[in-house]
């Protein structure tokens, strides 16, 4: 038997890409104040936060957190990727 209860695994998901999403919001608003074509790099940018966070809470034992917030960060970073290529053939 596990030592949690049933659903914890799938809350502390759903508890990191909450975390993954809150960080992309605040790279992207945080880079559009300093600089007003940000837009396509908002993704890259929240990695100088998600990165660090993933690391000390997995070294917390959040793991299910840290893969939430790994699955919004590289989620992230394809969306902006996306949009710095859409902005190049417009």
């Amino acid at each position: 038997m596990s030592d949690h209860p049933p659903g914890s695994d799938q809350r502390a998901l759903n508890n990191g890409t909450g975390l993954g999403c809150l960080c992309q919001v605040a790279a992207y608003f945080i880079l559009a104040s300093v600089w007003e074509r940000a837009w396509p790099f908002w993704g890259f940018a929240a990695w100088i936060v998600v990165l660090p966070l993933a690391l000390f809470l997995y070294r917390r034992g959040h793991r299910a957190i840290v893969k939430g917030m790994l699955i919004v960060g590289f989620i992230g970073m394809l969306l902006s990727s996306a949009c710095a290529v859409i902005s190049n053939t417009m």
